[in-house]
């Protein structure tokens, strides 16, 4: 499954499918239980993430650089046509 933090990554996750997880302002760690499973949740640190559980307007505008994770396709990519890779959580 390869999808953004939604109810659909946590199903996906409780089946155990193999999950790729693009995630916004939300450290994924902070709402994701370790589970023994392979998946790969990309999340760009930035200064101001988290910003949605704690201010009524981000601090970035609406430029959203923690949603920018067009430098991560080829890691997203790379974890299905490799299927020994280990289990990861980055």
């Amino acid at each position: 499954y390869v999808g953004i933090d939604s109810a659909l990554i946590h199903y996906a996750r409780f089946l155990k499918i193999p999950t790729v997880g693009f995630w916004g302002p939300t450290l994924p760690k902070a709402l994701l239980r370790p589970l023994r499973l392979r998946e790969l949740q990309i999340y760009n640190q930035v200064s101001c993430s988290p910003c949605v559980h704690v201010m009524q307007s981000p601090p970035c505008r609406g430029q959203n650089f923690c949603m920018n994770h067009s430098l991560q396709i080829p890691k997203a990519l790379e974890f299905f046509n490799e299927p020994s890779r280990p289990i990861t959580n980055e």
